[in-house]
């Protein structure tokens, strides 16, 4: 977690803390779901949108995904899935992601995805909890610019609504 702007969670009593909170926040402007491996039910990630703005049809992503498993295409399609449904379901004109500049990986993988970098780095556009500026790159998808259509019916894992069952 080394690019992620908020520690790693110290138990699951404080992972059950934040999913609650996740759930329990509008989805005007913020919704989670778990990434779950088909086959053995195991979460092995979590894809978001959030700092949603309704009237000017823009929100912004998150994702992250268990290291053993980068590379295998998890994530492209969990993030794919998400993406067309802000762009399906919630009349999205323009989905952003805000990276560290060191993030090479997730600059990488947003690029793939059809993402823009749209300008140098923000600085100090993130804090951590012990205090540290991190500076940030944007980058963006247009809705007319997203090729894709409805995700995959052959994969090996499942999206599900973010509940502390999960």
């Amino acid at each position: 977690m080394r690019y992620w702007n908020t520690p790693p969670c110290i138990d699951v009593e404080e992972v059950e803390i934040n999913i609650r909170r996740s759930i329990s926040a509008s989805s005007d402007i913020h919704a989670a779901w778990s990434v779950v491996l088909k086959e053995s039910g195991k979460p092995i990630g979590f894809v978001n949108y959030h700092h949603r703005e309704i009237r000017n049809r823009r929100l912004e992503i998150g994702y992250i995904i268990d290291r053993s498993l980068w590379r295998t295409g998890l994530m492209s399609e969990a993030v794919g899935s998400l993406i067309d449904h802000c762009f399906k379901n919630l009349d999205v004109y323009r989905i952003e992601a805000t990276v560290n500049p060191d993030n090479v990986a997730s600059l990488s993988f947003l690029k793939r995805l059809g993402f823009t970098l749209e300008s140098g780095p923000m600085r100090a556009r993130m804090w951590t909890s012990d205090g540290r500026k991190l500076d940030a790159l944007m980058l963006a998808l247009l809705e007319p610019d997203w090729p894709r259509g409805a995700p995959s019916t052959t994969s090996k894992m499942l999206i599900t609504p973010m509940t502390t069952a999960n």
